[in-house]
């Protein structure tokens, strides 16, 4: 009896500096004062430039937040965003696209 033999697909690997830890949920009371100061640094965002760059530090620690915590913070870097997008076009630039929160892109492809 002749069995044939398939090569195996490549197991999927992740690059070494995109492995990620599994987040470490905070208790409510510690989730609650670490919200706080994350929205404290939202509302002192001045750019979408500095936006994107304090996301990228951020993220990792809202993802420790509980989830109603986490939504508060969404949701106010998404209006921050909104608010900062009119300040990032210019008269001169006809070509700006605008920001569109998450929030908001999953409306449009709803």
């Amino acid at each position: 009896m002749h069995t044939s033999v398939r090569p195996t697909e490549p197991e999927r690997v992740k690059p070494r500096g995109l492995q990620r830890s599994p987040a470490v949920l905070l208790d409510p009371e510690r989730s609650a004062a670490l919200s706080e100061n994350l929205l404290t640094e939202i509302l002192a965002l001045q750019s979408a430039e500095q936006a994107t760059t304090w996301a990228t530090v951020a993220l990792k620690h809202k993802n420790s937040l509980t989830a109603a915590n986490a939504k508060q913070v969404e949701d106010a870097f998404d209006r921050r965003l909104l608010a900062l997008a009119p300040l990032e076009q210019t008269t001169n630039d006809t070509t700006a696209v605008p920001v569109i929160p998450a929030q908001e892109r999953s409306r449009r492809t709803a």
